[in-house]
């Protein structure tokens, strides 16, 4: 499962409740680079760490594109 992190991984996005509900495998951010609002927030990244969701940030790797045969999803950054 993926969720797409609302307002670019700020401190209210993803409740911890709500994650715990969903189980995310991969939280997708998007974020610019060294935006001046420190999103993602590190509250919202170590929820995200807390149920052990692999994190990918538009800041860090550009474009993210995910591909799915309807069983097995893949991804790669389009930087």
């Amino acid at each position: 499962l993926v969720f797409k992190a609302g307002h670019h991984g700020s401190r209210t996005s993803g409740t911890m409740p709500f994650l715990e509900a969903v189980q995310p495998q991969i939280i997708i951010v998007s974020a610019g680079e060294d935006n001046r609002f420190g999103h993602p927030h590190p509250e919202m990244l170590d929820r995200a760490a807390a149920i052990g969701a692999s994190v990918l940030r538009t800041d860090q790797l550009g474009t993210i594109e995910l591909t799915t045969d309807g069983k097995v999803m893949w991804w790669q950054a389009l930087r």
